[in-house]
């Protein structure tokens, strides 16, 4: 079975970064894949995703469903467990 977002994916990774470049080695592979990487999760917006970046998009996600909780835990009393993991949008130990 396949499935449309992995195929989607690939053919973009292909397309945009093993077909652009040619590798002398699996060091350099690994760095301008990561590279390219960094660049498709955390710079480049995703129209699927409003114009937002999948590092976007994470944020907000997990922000929101941390502020859910932590309604939750104030409405019936309980906070001091939550408060060390979430503070000011981010889940921090």
């Amino acid at each position: 079975m396949q499935n449309g977002f992995n195929e989607s994916f690939n053919g973009t990774l292909r397309n945009e970064c093993l077909n652009e470049h040619i590798f002398s080695n699996l060091l350099e592979a690994q760095e301008q894949i990561e590279d390219w990487r960094k660049e498709y999760n955390e710079e480049r917006p995703h129209s699927s995703l409003g114009g937002r970046t999948p590092k976007e998009m994470l944020q907000e996600h997990c922000s929101y469903i941390c502020g859910q909780i932590e309604s939750h835990m104030n409405k019936i009393g309980t906070t001091s467990i939550f408060r060390w993991t979430y503070k000011r949008g981010k889940v921090t130990v």
